[in-house]
């Protein structure tokens, strides 16, 4: 199975290299790191095996939907013919390979988007979207955007509809993760799979964390925040570790040396 990773990185180098290294080992190959582009020249003089590009202006907390939907545009045309195409962020960490095979199981049953705590709302409106769809949205669907895969039949879907393009057209001008009548923390966690099921695929979920955690989180332990604070040995996907030098992040980089 072909994955290729859209990596969305901050100016913290030690923690950039530690997770495109769990990337490189357990993910695949085909890579590209995008960085806000209020550090170009942080991220211009980082020296990475992979794919760089320069993104947006963002310099915000939140909300980093036109640089997540440019750093789709790009990778879809350097590597147009991977099964599967996959977003984190530089806190993400990667443990092993297993979630590979969920990936190839699911793929099979018709579902385009997987990560963790799937959630349908239905007072949540994308006027937006509709324009796009040409219909009305009866509901939204949302995952926790540090980590996303979606798959080749739904990017090509947005390709054909011109989506990243439209997204970014649409929001020029818009700063500091502002986007028109949407106030919650991340439009990309929302949009993408709305999209997805809206066009015909289906939504999964990993795990779910909501003060206490349910489904696999021994494997997929993901969330918000805080930061992880118990190390789950055999887990294959992991958010968030900010911190380089803790002691799930020590564990697992002795494990990839290993």
């Amino acid at each position: 199975m072909d994955i290729a990773t859209v990596l969305h990185i901050h100016n913290d180098e030690l923690l950039v290299r530690d997770t495109l290294d769990s990337i490189l080992k357990y993910v695949g190959s085909n890579v590209l790191v995008i960085y806000d582009g209020a550090v170009s020249s942080w991220g211009a003089n980082l020296d990475l095996p992979v794919h760089k590009c320069c993104g947006l202006y963002h310099n915000y907390n939140r909300n980093p939907y036109r640089n997540i939907a440019l750093g789709f545009s790009k990778i879809l045309n350097l590597f147009p013919k991977s099964d599967w195409y996959c977003y984190c962020e530089y806190d993400v960490l990667f443990g092993n390979s297993n979630f590979k095979e969920e990936l190839e199981k699911r793929a099979k049953q018709d579902y385009w988007c997987f990560g963790n705590d799937h959630r349908i709302h239905h007072d949540i409106k994308f006027p937006f979207l509709e324009k796009i769809l040409g219909k009305e949205l009866d509901r939204s669907d949302y995952l926790l955007g540090c980590c996303v895969f979606y798959h080749n039949k739904f990017m090509k879907k947005l390709l054909e509809l011109d989506f990243f393009n439209r997204l970014l057209s649409f929001s020029n001008g818009c700063s500091r993760g502002f986007f028109p009548e949407f106030k919650e923390y991340d439009l990309s966690e929302h949009i993408y799979p709305t999209m997805a099921h809206h066009l015909g695929g289906k939504i999964g979920s990993f795990a779910k964390y909501d003060t206490e955690w349910r489904g696999r989180y021994k494997q997929y332990p993901l969330r918000f925040q805080p930061d992880l604070d118990e190390l789950f040995e055999e887990a294959s996907i992991m958010h968030p570790l900010k911190n380089y030098d803790s002691e799930i992040r020590n564990f697992f980089r002795k494990k990839r040396n290993d």
